[in-house]
């Protein structure tokens, strides 16, 4: 995936930021719905709302900050294909989220 290669790609600060993107994204699920197996809970119209309001954010933060954006849009797309039952490629992004989240624990 595009994306994640281009965070993949940065230097050490900026995968610290996609990173932290990522964190405050999953922050704001686990604020609204608890955790994952909550939000795989919900009926999909509500799960795919929430999506779009990381987007959203997304595309507020891109012209201040454009690798936290990235963070966001990454956690989106992940969330979509969860949505979607593509296990295969939510597991790849998983892997590669983890990756940059543990660079923003710092």
């Amino acid at each position: 995936m595009q994306l994640i290669s281009i965070a993949r790609d940065t230097d050490e600060v900026a995968q610290i930021a996609v990173g932290n993107g990522i964190n405050l994204a999953n922050s704001y699920l686990t604020t609204r719905f608890e955790n994952l197996d909550s939000f795989q809970s919900r009926n999909q119209n509500e799960q795919q709302d929430f999506a779009d309001g990381l987007e959203k954010m997304s595309n507020e933060l891109i012209k201040d900050d454009p690798q936290t954006a990235l963070g966001f849009d990454l956690y989106a797309i992940w969330l979509r294909a969860l949505i979607g039952h593509d296990d295969t490629f939510t597991d790849y992004c998983k892997e590669e989220m983890a990756t940059l989240s543990r660079k923003a624990d710092i």
